[in-house]
């Protein structure tokens, strides 16, 4: 398992550690783009999600920059995400 990593959170009440790199530093790192391409491949075996969908949110604000690395959201290893999707994230 990735020494770096975060947590999504899914309705129903799912959670799932997404592995993200070898260390907690490069977490922060990661970009958007790149979580979003690892959640997508995650929750791909889920009936009914469209991965297209899928929208990334985090203490309430949505992660819409692609480039932007996961730091300018403050997010670090062991954050916990929200993911929605089928609303016209």
């Amino acid at each position: 398992m990735s020494k770096g990593s975060v947590m999504v959170h899914w309705c129903p009440g799912g959670m799932k550690n997404i592995p993200l790199s070898n260390t907690k530093e490069q977490v922060q790192n990661t970009t958007v783009k790149e979580l979003k391409k690892r959640v997508r491949k995650e929750f791909s075996v889920i009936p009914g999600l469209n991965v297209d969908d899928v929208q990334l949110s985090f203490k309430g604000q949505k992660l819409d920059n692609d480039c932007s690395p996961l730091s300018e959201y403050g997010i670090q290893h062991k954050s916990v995400l929200q993911l929605v999707w089928g609303l016209g994230a």
